[in-house]
């Protein structure tokens, strides 16, 4: 059996080892980590590197994070990308939308 890998973007330091420490706790590869919110073709070419889930951190910028979203929701059907922000309902049905 496989193991999942990820890539994983939060400009948040804190947040961002949280996320990877608790990924990894789950037997999840971290193939990259961006401390930055990348430019698409960055993102992709991280993907690339056989991950299979990308995690995005929409804090502190929900509009660039829900960008990258989107764009990689429709670049590769078979990628997994998911969002990692607060508990706010707003934003949950935003996200559902992206």
């Amino acid at each position: 059996m496989h193991s999942l890998s990820a890539v994983v973007v939060s400009v948040d330091t804190g947040r961002r080892r949280a996320l990877t420490a608790a990924l990894a706790g789950h037997g999840v590869t971290i193939t990259r980590e961006f401390s930055e919110y990348p430019g698409f073709d960055a993102l992709v070419k991280a993907t690339l590197a056989d991950s299979h889930v990308v995690v995005i951190d929409l804090v502190p910028d929900v509009e660039v994070g829900l960008s990258l979203v989107e764009n990689l929701s429709g670049s590769d059907p078979a990628l997994t990308v998911m969002v990692y922000a607060g508990a706010s309902w707003r934003l949950q049905q935003r996200t559902a939308q992206a």
